[in-house]
């Protein structure tokens, strides 16, 4: 990490393969940026699970109510919640949704969106003025590729651990895993968690009628699910999947 990066705005994911450096961006979403600093810096994030990832697409987290590997955990509920913080209002922008930009999942409300985010593996301009775009992966993006897929996955992986990169850079312990060992990167934090092994059977596309949960239609835009099965989903148009590239 250069030492003119700003670190009160960048957010160090943990992931299984290594870290994630993501660069916020408080000029053009001040809101998005303030909370995803808020739920890192309390641990909101820690151990929340990637569960709808698709290929090409984006991998969609950050549902600190039911995502939580390690606290009651139903893979059934993950991406139905968000946090115990009101919603946001929206913040788009002209910003696109290119490759690596971090954007905010929300229901069919624009001002919904509230601790769920994704991350784009692909350009997928057809999102953009429609979804918060509040930050960017820096480095690490190849460990970003290599998140199991899955709606949701069968065994999905984790955010070991979501830190601010002044808190990590004021606490040089934070710098060694549980063992004494240094971590991958020194900006990584401790963690004593055992990240899920990865399956190695990818899911398969499923039947549309397994997605009504979702609020948009299949392989739509990435959206906070609702507990109710049956719940209309919006008439928003998204592409098919074959679409997706």
């Amino acid at each position: 990490m250069s030492d003119n990066q700003d670190l009160e705005n960048t957010i160090i994911i943990e992931l299984k393969d290594g870290p994630v450096h993501i660069t916020l961006l408080p000029d053009v979403a001040p809101l998005h940026c303030a909370r995803m600093k808020e739920l890192a810096r309390s641990g909101q994030y820690d151990n929340v699970c990637f569960h709808r990832v698709i290929d090409g697409f984006m991998a969609q987290t950050g549902d600190v109510q039911n995502g939580d590997m390690e606290d009651g955990f139903n893979l059934s509920s993950a991406g139905t919640g968000g946090s115990s913080l009101p919603n946001l209002p929206a913040e788009f922008s002209k910003l696109p949704h290119d490759r690596g930009t971090i954007g905010a999942a929300r229901s069919a409300s624009p001002d919904s969106a509230n601790s769920q985010f994704f991350i784009n593996f692909s350009d997928n301009n057809f999102l953009n003025g429609q979804y918060t775009v509040y930050g960017r992966v820096t480095s690490g993006m190849e460990h970003v590729d290599a998140i199991v897929r899955g709606e949701p996955p069968h065994a999905p992986d984790r955010m070991i651990s979501v830190k601010v990169a002044s808190d990590v850079a004021l606490n040089p312990a934070v710098s060694k895993n549980v063992t004494g060992k240094p971590s991958r990167s020194i900006f990584t934090s401790i963690t004593s968690r055992v990240v899920p092994a990865i399956s190695d059977v990818i899911a398969a596309s499923r039947p549309a009628n397994l997605f009504k949960r979702l609020d948009l239609p299949t392989f739509g835009a990435p959206t906070i699910a609702t507990s109710n099965p049956d719940r209309t989903r919006s008439a928003i148009s998204t592409p098919d999947a074959s679409e997706i590239n």
